[in-house]
């Protein structure tokens, strides 16, 4: 079943299922359960795969979420960027960097160095 839909296209989709919010993610494979149309499939186990990913990733960073929302209490403090969850979530999933390399290697380096360089200082 796996190249019924062009890899070109397939990577638009992929793009685009990973900007929806949950509730639309949920919404799009309720409605694609309805059908048994080969391509139609695909797209829904695409979306599916992403909804499991975006789990995952929840579950692990969980305990660190409250750090990237702003205080109920109304209070001052730490808040981060939620693309910091992404970019740490990439950094550690890289197939690029060996697992018990000292450092990174250069393109997981270059890429750090550009995604976290401040400018100004």
């Amino acid at each position: 079943m796996a190249g019924l839909i062009a890899e070109k296209r397939m990577n638009m989709l992929k793009g685009l299922v990973r900007t929806l919010p949950q509730a639309s993610l949920r919404s799009l494979e309720m409605a694609l359960g309805l059908t048994n149309e080969a391509k139609m499939v695909e797209v829904r186990e695409l979306i599916a795969a992403e909804m499991a990913f975006r789990q995952v990733r929840e579950t692990v960073f969980a305990p660190f979420m409250p750090l990237f929302r702003a205080r109920a209490d109304g209070l001052a403090g730490v808040r981060f960027e939620p693309w910091i969850v992404n970019a740490l979530w990439s950094a550690q999933a890289s197939p690029i960097c060996a697992p018990r390399r000292k450092r990174p290697c250069e393109p997981c380096a270059r890429k750090t160095r550009r995604r976290w360089s401040f400018s100004g200082w």
